[in-house]
């Protein structure tokens, strides 16, 4: 994760966490916009406000968000 991309993101968005009931579940069409891991695994976070803007937990978790683009 890169840190710091928070900076880049609305501090007035909101993220949501999108549970599994799994840790082990694949995401294969989600890419954390952060650090660019895709497929996501278990759990990660969505932008309530932007239309296509998710972290993977890790990322969420250490506020590693610094770099992540600018988005609508």
């Amino acid at each position: 994760c890169i840190p710091n991309a928070a900076s880049l993101h609305s501090p007035e968005h909101t993220f949501v966490a999108i549970e599994t009931s799994d840790i082990t579940t694949v995401h294969d069409s989600v890419t954390c916009d952060s650090c660019q891991r895709k497929p996501i695994i278990g759990q990660y976070y969505h932008c309530l406000v932007c239309s296509n803007f998710d972290l993977c937990a890790r990322c969420y978790l250490t506020n590693a968000v610094s770099d992540r683009k600018i988005h609508d």
